[in-house]
């Protein structure tokens, strides 16, 4: 009789479960989900962060490099600024005994007096030379005015804005005393600076207004104001080829300054009356060389900050800012030729090619400044482009009437 085989224990004759077996797929299956669960909410959110930081970190490496030296860029005359330079024009009124050459227009009721404007960008260069032109009127002012029916007052104008195009009756100017900033790229910066400064002293009058910063200059804003600035002198050399206008740059006065002071003097004295001999106007000579030297030293101490500009931006560029400068001044020469378009170009073109019109807050705040002012007293704006200018109009409708 055969024995039956025992079941091994734990079959299903004991009632048991059998044990299941381990799938591998399972294991990993849960493995990548507690991965993914832990990299989408502690490990991506912590690379974010660090990528966000070095983000931050980098535009400080590619202004300054501390392994590299910055290369420091001081102003100078841009290679191709004497050929600007030409375009700069003077008119001097003629003496009674020449033919007059320039226009002194008085104005009817004002008691036969001068109305003499210092036209210039704004900046520590221009006062600068509005206290010295005024030092000059004050030390000579009998001999200046005149006396009797001879006499023939001066009221002072200090401005940045261009008269409006025509004759005397259209801008009511005896005469005008411009300055040329040389080099250039200093009067840029200079004027930069100013509107920095001027938001800072006006904030409080319009808070609306976001206050801007050295920092916020940048290389698009030093060519448009180039072009501005050219601009500018070609309106007032249209001025020179009638009116009495007297074209000067702290060159001169830095070099000569007595040489200096008698041009001035001299374009001072209504020509009407005659020319008389500059040292019989010396009220007091040594009191009049005084002092001079000791403002080109404060002004350079001033200016200080037009070497910073340029630097940091030849860093954040890495160009050669003063050559990229020199190219604007080339091709704005060659495409007005040599300025002598009219009307000249307007201060409200002055972007980059393709966005002539879209101007940055500082490109806006000397467009500003040197646009005619029509409300200005005497002065009269019919010249369709005077007025499209005067209200921030780069592009006149009537091109082919004056623009």
């Amino acid at each position: 009789m055969a024995v039956p085989k025992t079941p091994p224990r734990g079959g299903a004759q004991y009632g048991e479960r059998p044990k299941p077996k381990v799938r591998k797929d399972i294991i990993i299956g849960l493995t990548m989900v507690v991965f993914l669960a832990f990299y989408y909410s502690i490990l991506q959110p912590t690379m974010n962060v660090v990528a966000q930081q070095e983000h931050a970190e980098r535009p400080l490496q590619n202004v300054v490099d501390l392994a590299k030296p910055v290369e420091t860029v001081d102003s100078e005359m841009l290679l191709h600024e004497n050929w600007f330079d030409t375009t700069i024009k003077s008119c001097l009124p003629g003496r009674r005994d020449e033919k007059k050459k320039c226009g002194e227009f008085v104005p009817e009721n004002t008691g036969n007096k001068q109305r003499v404007a210092l036209i210039a960008p704004p900046g520590e260069q221009s006062n600068m030379l509005w206290h010295w032109v005024q030092q000059v009127f004050k030390r000579h002012e009998q001999k200046l005015m005149g006396s009797g029916d001879n006499q023939h007052p001066i009221e002072f104008i200090r401005t940045s804005h261009v008269p409006p195009y025509g004759y005397g009756k259209t801008h009511g100017l005896t005469k005008v005393i411009r300055l040329v900033h040389k080099p250039l790229v200093m009067g840029v910066a200079d004027a930069l600076q100013y509107i920095i400064v001027q938001g800072e002293q006006n904030h409080h009058k319009t808070p609306e207004e976001p206050l801007l910063h050295q920092q916020d200059i940048t290389l698009k804003d030093l060519k448009a104001v180039l072009r501005q600035f050219m601009r500018f002198h070609c309106r007032l050399s249209k001025l020179a080829a009638h009116t009495a206008i007297l074209s000067i740059n702290l060159d001169d006065f830095m070099d000569n300054y007595e040489e200096a002071t008698q041009k001035v003097y001299e374009f001072l004295k209504y020509s009407q009356d005659g020319q008389d001999d500059y040292e019989d106007g010396l009220e007091d000579q040594n009191a009049e060389l005084g002092g001079g030297m000791e403002e080109v030293g404060i002004l350079s101490s001033e200016l200080g900050f037009v070497k910073q500009i340029l630097t940091r931006i030849q860093a954040e560029n890495h160009v050669k800012v003063l050559e990229v400068l020199d190219t604007t001044l080339v091709h704005e020469m060659m495409n007005t030729k040599n300025l002598t378009n009219w009307p000249c170009e307007s201060f409200w073109t002055v972007g980059e090619v393709g966005e002539r019109t879209q101007l940055s807050p500082f490109a806006t705040q000397i467009a500003k400044s040197f646009s005619p002012n029509c409300s200005a007293p005497f002065a009269q704006c019919w010249v369709p482009r005077d007025k499209c200018e005067a209200v921030g109009d780069g592009v006149c409708p009537d091109k082919k009437k004056g623009r």
